[in-house]
């Protein structure tokens, strides 16, 4: 490809290089590190194994010029793996080649926030710039030696630093500004490229693409015609469809513009008609209404019956189910009631136990102390006597020492003395416990005697107060009866069913009652004023319009009789068109009609003009034929030739006309006149003389030649007699037409009858003249009538004036009358209002002052069971304190019994210890030692005894011998033992705590005795104690299990179980109350069900009838309006229901009748009404408007007040018809204009495409391609557009664009609607049956063009290779055209562009197939960058001289496949033709990249 230049600027630039930085794709199995192909604006070859990636090589590429473009089917965002860093691509394109400038046009793809997202950069430079393609820094280094590709942040950065420091380095913001860009300043038509996408995204390239391309209707549909509109100006078919929507509805009503305003016009008039007949059936049907109205206010009054009763059956319901609720409640009561009777009994079981437990307790305690103190003495006892024998043999022991001893007496004498004082001390010891246990008795005693006063007293004092309690209750009971009879007393005055309502139910009803009636009384005053201040404002108001109203009324009159005068002249005139022009007798108005009158009566006039000198014409031709032959007895055509023949015959040897002559000679041969006319038909303009006389007869015709309207022929005796005796005379070689008056007339009778009717027809002709004249002068009249009275009173600028002004006035009078009648009635029910709001604040004054006495006495009523309450729980604290009472006399007499008995048992055990003292005061030891001085020992009592015994003896010299003293020693020891182990046993047995320090005393056996008999009285006490205590505990788990048992039960049943405050009796007597009153509110309430039922069953059989007769009457419809129902009737209706609807319906079956037969007449108007809309009126929005407005006006005054509407919106539309038909004219026509003209440049665009694929072959130009386009003429065209639109409208209107409910489907329509309007679809339109033709040549591999060019079709039945080829150059051709188109490009320039390809080459594989295509690329200026597979390779390295071949390598982890490549140089074609690029394609240094 020559592509050198001296400083010749390329238009259109070709590929350098392009390089690729971290693409991966195949779902990141196979990558691009960084490689650079580099091209300098050769062809190109990518040779790639299929499955390699082909068609993702031109999809990365285009990425370069249209940022995130799809190919096809494949989403780049699904073709690159951009998850990790992003992927970079940039092209380098040759803009210049002298001096050599590059445009750098590169596109960095990431994602943001998961979308696919790009930084769009371009840069221009010269050769060897150092921010050229290769320097961009796609790629960094990495600390370890290796690469890496630049991340998003680091390329935006760069992008931006060159921005800021070179001025043609630029990013854009959006892929439009960056469209719009490249394509103004380098010439990269963003069209051309997604044509080059369209046809790598068919899988099969450029043969797939033109599989679909087999016919030429298939390429003109599918690729001339678009490629056409893509490249015109505007947005074509979208522009055309928003036009035809935006004016659709204007386009459907042009056609009917016309006849809508007469259709209107004529829609007013049947309107008038229809609206005076329905107003005789309203009058009709008001009664008949009027009694719909009463049956439907009947109806409601017994309908709130109905409710009220219903309502009160419901309240009954309620009231019984408040009854169960109370009833339930009371249950509740009555059980919370037993279970409190369970609980007291629990509570008297429980205060029993513990009373008996206490006093068990106290019998036990005694008896435990007593047993206690009785083991305790006995262990005392034993010790006691283990100590007095271990001192007894201590005190043998001594003495037998002192059997070896002499003792001194002074030494015994002491001895005895301090026995003496040990003795002593002991009694002083055991004196001094009994005195102080004497004192401490003595105390309990004195106390107990204290308490046993006290016990007295309080026990006087509460019998007292007993018995004060005990009358108390009894005036309390008086009082409870006398105002527990009060109460029943008030409840009977104040209570309308004292039986069932209660006072604290009715209380806050009357109070609130009171309330509102006070709050509604002063609310009524309020409004009593503000309705006085509306009525006197009403009242000013009404004086107001009132006077309007006469004012307008006055004006309307005078209006009236101006147009009424006008109207009336318009009649008798309209009325004197009708009589003499029938056709025009539709015609109401003059004005309506005007051009159409003035028309007819001007044609009128000129036709009876013409009739009229048509008829003179005629009564002169009649007049002239008897003025011609009145004194003629033979016909000649020549009237006065018979004259002259009369006048000359003298003067004439024979001279005869032709008639007479032949009637002689028919007389003589027997034959007839017509005869010899048939044979000769000239004897009516002939003249018989005698043989030399015809040129006499002719000089004398002639002389009167200006005298002669008819040819007159002059023969001969013998010429005549001559043409008599032939039979078949040639009269003329010519065919003629001989007028039927010659034949007819050629007979004297004939002739003389014929002149006879001329004359009668003369006479009947002149009439005719006469009265056509009369006829003519009368339009004439009528003419001149007709334009003086429009000039007179012209419509638009007089009498629609008036009317308008009239129509105002109405209007305005319309208007007044209503706000009159508004404001009356208003007045009316302001005065209504204020004598109902009188009447009921009178009656709810008097309600009022009931309400209060009720209230009053409720008060009292309230007072009354507030002091009942009171009293009640006085008796119930009464009865509880005489309770109490009773329970704290019966506490204190057995206290005063026990202290008594107590008292005694004290006195008792002092007698007994002052017994004890005086034992021991008298005991004789202590008699001895009484004087001695006490020495507390722990010697015992009685081993001092025996000790003094001994030392006596010994002073006595009474001692024992030895034997004896061992004896009682051993003696000792063995007793010893044996009431030590009674004593271990004792302990071992011991029931009680043993008391150590208890000791046995002096008394200490009497004392056990008494406590064995107190033990012994008190252990059968105690069991039976314990047998009553036993019992009271049975006695009290058992209530207690019942109450429990009871109380859980009651948890199931209710809710929650009732506390009482109250004492039990009251609340049994509550309990009773309640009982009987719930029992008279049942009775009631069943018996108030039962009548409700029977009023309820009544009402609604009286219900049913009315139903059942609104079958047939329809008075229970919404429209009907229920009357107001008389007092008196609504007083009676309860009573008589069935009479008051059997009257009803009587009345109504009457009316009814008569309002049918006049319905049947509206109905029969309507039918007409309807049937002259379907017939006469095509307007179908007139049409339903009209028949929709008669069928749903039901109302008189809504359609009175409808008419009105319809008139004035008629007027109106005729109006906007009139403009809008102008408007709509110059919108469709504008339309169809712009159709046209768009129609006619794509035609002229197609025809131009040839042009793009046009060779220079021998110095000669030749195109490959002929296409032929069907012209068509200007109007025929635009007329079928108009058709074609008129057509498209009506079938849009068609149900398969209707949704279900039948509204448009929008959608569906917009659609159908881009359809119609493709350019092939409106080509077929305008074309016709006519088609577009496509034709091409072969081109050969020696350069040369065919000339015979064969069909689109033919030549698909090339071969394969010859198939590519030819489909190829028209590719190419077509990117041309875009080109041009896009930038202007003049056909002539020299230009370079490129086109990228997947497996162009297809079947085509020699040399002469693709020699052809390489020559015409050449030719057109295309630089062609091919990717195709090794194997196709070998056949197409000669036509590309810069050949990579790359393959895939796995990457040292072996994860991925890494793209290399190996480039190819075809020195020989450089040296050849561009030596300086072998310089420009030297190697490039390979990055790798793990």
């Amino acid at each position: 490809m020559d592509l050198k230049g001296k400083g010749e600027k390329i238009q259109m630039p070709a590929i350098s290089k392009i390089r690729f930085t971290n693409a991966i794709y195949d779902n990141g199995e196979k990558r691009y590190n960084d490689e650079i192909f580099v091209f300098d604006g050769h062809n190109g070859a990518v040779l790639l194994e299929n499955g390699g990636g082909k068609t993702t090589f031109i999809q990365i590429a285009l990425q370069a010029i249209l940022p995130h473009a799809d190919l096809g089917d494949r989403k780049i965002r699904d073709t690159l793996s951009l998850e990790g860093n992003p992927c970079h691509i940039a092209i380098e394109w040759i803009i210049n080649e002298s001096p050599r400038r590059y445009a750098l046009t590169a596109v960095t793809l990431y994602l943001n926030n998961g979308k696919l997202d790009s930084y769009k950069y371009v840069y221009e430079y010269g050769y060897n710039d150092k921010n050229s393609i290769e320097n961009i820094p796609f790629v960094k280094d990495t600390i370890d030696g290796n690469k890496r590709p630049a991340s998003r942040e680091e390329m935006g950065d760069y992008y931006q630093l060159m921005c800021r420091e070179y001025l043609n380095a630029i990013t854009f913001p959006t892929i439009k500004a960056y469209h719009k860009y490249i394509e103004e300043n380098f010439k990269i038509i963003s069209k051309e490229w997604r044509r080059i996408g369209i046809i790598n995204g068919e899988e099969g390239g450029i043969d797939k693409f033109f599989e679909g391309c087999k016919t030429t209707d298939n390429l003109v549909d599918k690729l001339l015609i678009p490629a056409v509109e893509e490249a015109m100006a505007g947005n074509g078919t979208e522009d055309f469809v928003n036009t035809f929507e935006e004016q659709r509805e204007h386009f459907k009503q042009h056609k009917h513009l016309k006849e809508s305003i007469d259709e209107s016009r004529q829609i007013q008039d049947k309107i008038g008609e229809y609206v005076n007949t329905y107003s005789e059936f309203y009058d009709t049907e008001k009664q008949f209404n009027s009694r719909k109205s009463y049956g439907k206010a009947l109806y409601q009054y017994i309908s709130i019956e109905e409710k009220d009763t219903k309502i009160k059956l419901e309240d009954n319901f309620n009231a019984q189910d408040k009854y169960n609720y109370e009833l339930n409640e009371l249950n509740r009561m009555k059980d919370s009631y037993d279970l409190a009777l369970l609980k007291n009994k629990l509570l008297l079981s429980k205060y029993k136990y513990e009373e008996i437990l206490k006093s068990y307790e106290e019998h036990k305690e005694q008896l435990n102390i007593k047993e206690t103190r009785i083991q305790n003495l006995k262990i005392a006892k034993y010790k006691k006597k283990i100590k007095e024998l271990e001192d007894e043999i201590i005190l043998y022991q001594k003495q037998l020492e002192n059997l070896e001893k002499d003792e001194e007496i002074y030494i015994i004498e002491e001895q005895l003395n301090s026995n003496s004082s040990h003795i002593k001390s002991y009694f002083d010891i055991e004196i001094n416990k009994l005195n102080e246990e004497i004192n401490i008795l003595e105390n309990q005693r004195e106390k107990h005697e204290e308490q046993l006063k006290r016990l007295k007293l309080d026990k006087e004092n509460i019998d007292k107060e007993y018995e004060e309690l005990f009358e108390r209750q009894i005036r309390l009971d008086q009082d409870l009866k006398t105002k527990t009879e009060k109460i029943k007393g008030v409840k009977k005055e104040i209570l309308s069913n004292p039986e069932t309502e209660k006072i604290e139910d009715e209380y806050p009803k009357w109070s609130d009652k009171v309330n509102y009636i006070e709050k509604y009384s002063v609310e009524s005053q309020g409004k009593m004023k503000f309705l006085k201040e509306e009525k006197g404002k009403l009242k000013l108001q009404l004086k107001k319009y009132r006077e309007d109203l006469a004012g307008f009324s006055t004006d309307k009159a005078a209006l009236e009789e101006k147009i009424n005068n006008i109207e009336n002249e318009e009649k008798e005139l309209l009325l004197s068109i009708k009589e003499n022009i029938p056709n025009l007798f539709h015609i109401n108005s003059i004005y309506t009609k005007q051009e159409q009158i003035l028309s007819t009566l001007e044609n009128k006039c000129e036709s009876i003009r013409k009739e009229k000198e048509d008829l003179i014409i005629e009564e002169r031709v009649f007049h002239r034929f008897i003025d011609d032959y009145k004194n003629n007895r033979y016909f000649t055509v020549e009237p006065l030739l018979a004259k002259w023949i009369d006048e000359w015959k003298d003067q004439f040897s024979f001279l005869e006309s032709g008639a007479k002559y032949i009637e002689r000679v028919a007389y003589t041969m027997n034959k007839s006149e017509r005869e010899y006319y048939n044979a000769y038909p000239y004897w009516v303009v002939a003249a018989i003389v005698a043989d030399n006389e015809q040129i006499k007869l002719k000089n004398k015709l002639e002389n009167n030649l200006d005298k002669v309207t008819y040819p007159i022929i002059i023969l001969s005796q013998s010429k005549a007699q001559e043409i008599l005796k032939k039979e078949n005379i040639i009269v003329d070689d010519y065919i003629c037409i001989y007028p039927s008056m010659w034949e007819t007339n050629i007979v004297r009778k004939d002739f003389q009858c014929k002149k006879d009717e001329f004359n009668k027809n003369a006479k009947i002709i002149t009439q005719k003249r006469k009265d056509k004249e009369n006829e003519l002068n009368n339009y004439d009249n009528l003419y001149t009538k007709t334009v003086e009275f429009l000039n007179k009173y012209p419509f638009l600028e007089y009498l629609r004036p008036l009317k308008d002004e009239l129509k105002n006035i109405e209007e305005n009078i319309y208007n007044i009358k209503i706000v009159i009648n508004k404001k009356s009635t208003r007045i009316e029910q302001i005065d209504e209002e204020m004598e109902n709001i009188n009447k009921e604040i009178k009656e709810l004054n008097e309600e009022k002052a009931i309400l209060n006495k009720k209230i009053e006495k409720a008060m009292d009523y309230f007072k009354e069971k507030r002091e009942v309450v009171e009293i009640r729980n006085k008796i119930s604290e009464l009865k509880s304190q005489i309770n109490k009472k009773k329970i704290e006399i019966s506490r204190l007499t057995k206290s005063i019994g026990y202290d008594k008995k107590r008292i005694n048992n004290l006195k008792n055990r002092i007698i007994e210890i002052e017994r004890s003292k005086n034992g021991l005061l008298e005991d004789e030891v202590y008699i001895e030692v009484e004087n001695s001085l006490p020495i507390k020992s722990d010697i015992s009592i009685e081993i001092l005894k025996r000790q003094r015994k001994d030392i006596k003896d010994r002073l006595n010299k009474k001692q024992k011998d030895r034997s004896h003293i061992e004896d009682n020693i051993n003696n000792s020891i063995s007793i010893k033992k044996e009431l030590e182990i009674d004593l271990y046993n004792e302990v071992k047995g011991a029931k009680y705590s043993i008391d150590e320090e208890t000791v046995f005393p002096l008394y200490g056996e009497r004392e056990m005795e008494e406590l064995i008999d107190e033990v012994n009285w008190l252990n059968p006490k105690v069991d039976k104690i314990m047998i009553e205590m036993e019992k009271a505990k049975e006695k009290y788990i058992f209530d207690e299990s019942k109450h429990k048992t009871y109380e859980e039960n009651l948890l199931k049943k209710y809710d929650e179980i009732m506390e009482f405050t109250e004492s039990l009796d009251i609340v049994k007597e509550k309990i009773n109350e309640k009982r009987q009153e719930l029992d008279k509110r049942y009775e009631y309430l069943k018996s108030m069900e039962e009548e409700l039922n029977r009023k309820y069953n009544s009402i609604n059989n009286a219900l049913d009838l009315l139903e059942k007769k609104n079958e047939r009457y329809e008075y229970l419809a919404n429209k009907v309006q229920p009357s107001i129902l008389a007092e008196d009737t609504i007083v009676e209706i309860p009573y008589n229901r069935v009479k008051y609807i059997n009257d009803l319906i009587e009345d109504l079956e009457n009316l009814n009748y008569k309002v049918n037969e006049k319905k049947n007449r509206v109905l029969n108007e309507k039918t007409k009404f309807e049937s002259f809309c379907n017939n006469s009126i095509s307007d179908p929005r007139l049409k339903n408007m009209a028949i929709s407005g008669i069928n749903y006006k039901e109302d008189f005054e809504e359609l009175t007040k409808w008419k009105r509407i319809m008139d004035k919106n008629i007027n109106k539309t005729i109006r906007i018809l009139e403009e809008d038909m102008m408007q709509h004219d110059k919108e469709i026509n504008h339309f169809i204009t712009h159709l046209h003209s768009y129609l006619k440049t794509m035609t002229e665009e197609i025809r131009s495409i040839p042009k793009k694929t046009r060779i220079k072959v021998d110095d000669k130009w030749k195109e490959v391609y002929i296409v032929e386009v069907p012209t068509w003429e200007d109007e025929v065209g635009k007329q079928k557009l108009i058709d074609y639109i008129n057509w498209l409208l009506k079938d849009i209107e068609d149900i398969r664009f209707k949704d279900e409910d039948g509204s448009e489907n929008k959608a569906n329509v917009r659609k159908y609607i881009e359809n119609r309007f493709q350019g092939k679809e409106l080509l077929k339109v305008v074309m016709g049956n006519e088609k577009i033709k496509v034709k091409c040549r072969k081109v050969t591999n020696d350069g040369k063009v065919s000339s015979i060019p064969v069909t689109w079709g033919k030549s698909n039945s090339w071969s394969g290779g010859e198939r590519w080829s030819k489909n190829m150059t028209l590719f190419l051709g077509i990117l041309n055209y875009l080109a041009e188109k896009s930038q202007s490009i003049s056909s002539n320039q020299k230009r370079n562009r490129t086109v990228i390809l997947d497996n162009p080459f297809g079947e085509a594989s020699s040399d002469h197939v693709l020699d052809p295509v390489f020559f015409i690329a050449e030719q057109l200026g295309f630089q062609i960058i091919a990717l195709t597979a090794h194997g196709e390779g070998k056949y197409i390295r000669d036509f590309f001289p810069v050949v990579y071949s790359c393959r895939l390598r796995p990457s040292v982890n072996n994860e991925t496949q890494i793209f290399i490549k190996e480039k190819e140089i075809n020195h020989v074609f450089f040296k050849d033709n561009d030596p300086k690029a072998l310089l420009r394609l030297g190697d490039v240094e390979q990055l790798s990249m793990i």
